[in-house]
Parts: structure tokens; C-alpha cells; sequence
């Protein structure tokens, strides 16, 4: 398993600074509303009640080609919104992607029993949030080609001076 760049932890950690939920009481209104006495909450001094408007969007983040948010369309699914997006980065875990519902709760298709979370064509809701998050496992293997290159140039360049040095008579 790949150890975590410092680069990556400090964008995570940017996120979750600026993250705008924290310290939010996400409530499910239809117990409290249906008369369960079970489900009242104590509110206390300072406590603010924020209903937020309506979203009629479907978003898309992390490793895909192209972030971004789509009206919500009648029959499309999560594979929809994600073709819409140009499909997923390199670096995209498409095993562990999950759904922020507008309610704020998570669903997490399961790639073994896509049953678990609904049909194979996962039918999203508005205000729904599709979160793909970074493969911790991959790498980008441009730098250590170019490495590889670099070395191997060298040692041409190395092989063809100590030649030419011979052809002149440099070694004897």
C-alpha cells in the first residue's frame, strides 16, 4: 500500500477546514413530524435551525475528467452523470466511490452487490453529491519513466565518449 504524499494531506485537510457541514445536525423530519417522541431533539441556547433551498442539481467530484454539477434529468443514472463528466481521472478508486444524499446521509454502492444500494443504474435525486475519491494505491509512473530515460541517456552519452576517446588513442 502507498504511503500518502504530504501534498495530498494538506489538500484534505483544506477541504475538510472549509467544509461548510461541521458541526451540522442533519434531522430526519418525518419521525418527529409522524409523532415519535423518540426522535425530538433538545435544542440549546445558540442553536440555530437552517432549512436550505431546494436543489434541483446532481454533482460530481473528485477523480473525474471534468468536476461539475447537472440539472437533475428525469431517467438518467450515476453512470449517466459520469459519462457526462468524461468518465474518471487515472487516479480515481471507482470501487469506492459514494453518494452524499441531499439529507446529508451516504450511500456506498457495493461492486460486489450493486443490490445493496439499488439497480445497476443507480437513479440519483436532487441535491445528490457523487464523490469519487483518489485511489490511494496509484501511482503516476510519468516521473519514474522519465528517470528511467534520463539514466539510460546518460550511459549512451558515458559508452559513446569512452569510444570516440578510444578511437583517438585517449586510453593507449
Amino acid at each position: 500500500m502507498k504511503s500518502t504524499e504530504p501534498d495530498e494531506v494538506e489538500k484534505i485537510v483544506a477541504i475538510l477546514q472549509d467544509f461548510k457541514g461541521k458541526e451540522r445536525l442533519l434531522i430526519d423530519m418525518e419521525r418527529p413530524l409522524a409523532g415519535d417522541l423518540s426522535a425530538n431533539l433538545v435544542v440549546l441556547d445558540d442553536d440555530q435551525l437552517t432549512i436550505p433551498k431546494k436543489n434541483t442539481t446532481v454533482t460530481v467530484v473528485g477523480e473525474v475528467q471534468r468536476q461539475g454539477a447537472h440539472s437533475l434529468r428525469r431517467g438518467y443514472h450515476l453512470d449517466d452523470y459520469l459519462a457526462l463528466l468524461a468518465g474518471f481521472t487515472a487516479g480515481a478508486d471507482k470501487n469506492a466511490l459514494y453518494v452524499v444524499k441531499a439529507d446529508g446521509s451516504v450511500m456506498m454502492p457495493s461492486k460486489t452487490n450493486w443490490y445493496r444500494f439499488g439497480s445497476p443504474r443507480q437513479s440519483l435525486e436532487a441535491g445528490d453529491t457523487v464523490v469519487v475519491p483518489i485511489d490511494s494505491a496509484y501511482t503516476d509512473n510519468s516521473a519514474k519513466w522519465r528517470d528511467i530515460i534520463r539514466i539510460i541517456y546518460q550511459a549512451a552519452i558515458t559508452v559513446a565518449a569512452v569510444v570516440a576517446f578510444k578511437e583517438v588513442g585517449y586510453f593507449g
